[in-house]
């Protein structure tokens, strides 16, 4: 915002990323990244794939990866 006050509300994908992770590198650390078998399906069973109360049904492994899999509400 210093740098640009004339440029008002930008939404996240209008920011200069570079410049923004320049600075923030020091503070953020290493960056590791290894592959993982990690699914949606791993870590739910049938008891616990519950939202709101009402149980759900089971995603196939098909459809694994819709968001409804593995988005959550922590209320």
């Amino acid at each position: 915002m210093i740098k640009n006050p004339k440029k008002g509300v930008l939404l996240p994908d209008a920011l200069p990323y570079k410049e923004i992770l320049s600075e923030c590198m020091p503070f953020l650390g290493d960056f590791i990244s290894r592959p993982s078998n990690w699914t949606p399906l791993a870590g739910i069973c049938e008891e616990t794939h519950i939202d709101y109360g009402i149980k759900k049904k089971m995603p196939t492994v098909e459809d694994q990866w819709q968001f409804d899999s593995f988005l959550f509400d922590a209320y």
